[in-house]
């Protein structure tokens, strides 16, 4: 695993939404190690993402700087929740990845084409998904604290890895 992102500021927040409490808690453990203090808010469903979304609206004491989302979802799946976010002014610009067991391409490119920052494999070994946590989160808090979180930015920095 990579070494703890310094410049990561300390009140950062991450909501992970995931219906597997296992990879819940192995992204947990990644955003511990790269961002130690780093608040991590789990969430077990689309539909309380949603809610609790709504309920945070433009608070930025309480909103995500990153959420990392799941596809494979009973009740709203990842991208149903996807939508709904970047379609509501008030959450649309909260940098949001994405997670699956079986990303292919077409996948990928809807992802994105609704706002997704990239969309990751889950990787079958615990060190791999591990990392590939870590590299969302690093960059994703960095960028997403100074409020200027760019797509095309975020394709370059991922050239170079």
């Amino acid at each position: 695993m990579s070494q703890p992102c310094h410049d990561t500021p300390a009140d950062s927040r991450v909501w992970v939404v995931d219906d597997d409490a296992d990879c819940r808690t192995m992204v947990r453990e990644a955003v511990a190690g790269a961002a130690p203090g780093c608040e991590v808010n789990e969430i077990p469903s689309g539909v309380e993402a949603i809610e609790q979304l709504r309920r945070v609206g433009r608070d930025l004491q309480k909103r995500p700087d990153l959420i990392v989302l799941d596809v494979d979802m009973p009740g709203l799946s990842g991208l149903e929740v996807l939508r709904a976010a970047k379609a509501d002014p008030a959450l649309a610009d909260i940098p949001v990845v994405m997670l699956t067991g079986g990303a292919t391409p077409s996948l990928r490119e809807a992802s994105i084409a609704i706002g997704a920052a990239e969309c990751y494999c889950k990787p079958v070994s615990a060190t791999r998904f591990a990392r590939t946590v870590v590299t969302a989160v690093e960059h994703c808090l960095r960028v997403a604290k100074a409020r200027q979180f760019n797509r095309a930015a975020w394709r370059r920095s991922k050239a170079d890895e």
